[in-house]
């Protein structure tokens, strides 16, 4: 991009100092997360976050909201539990 005559040196160095930034942001957020997660005791959970999902619901179920509180533990990209 530098050595192009239509793009302008001051934008182009622009973006590049935002994403150098950008990336030193997201390398200090992974390492906080790391020492956090050393300090968690072996077999703990951790909630990553919140999924949407389709519920078959049919005439005649209870309607409370433990069937709304489910909770999937995935470990290794594998589904452990549903519960």
């Amino acid at each position: 991009m530098e050595h192009k005559n239509k793009f302008n040196q001051e934008s182009v160095n622009s973006y590049f100092a935002k994403e150098i930034e950008m990336r030193h942001e997201k390398v200090k957020r992974i390492e906080f997360q790391v020492e956090q997660l050393e300090i968690l005791p072996i077999g703990s959970e951790i909630k990553e976050r919140e999924l949407e999902a389709i519920l078959d619901v049919a005439v005649g179920d209870a309607w409370d909201e433990t069937i709304f509180a489910k909770t999937i533990v995935v470990k290794d990209d594998v589904i452990l539990e549903i519960r």
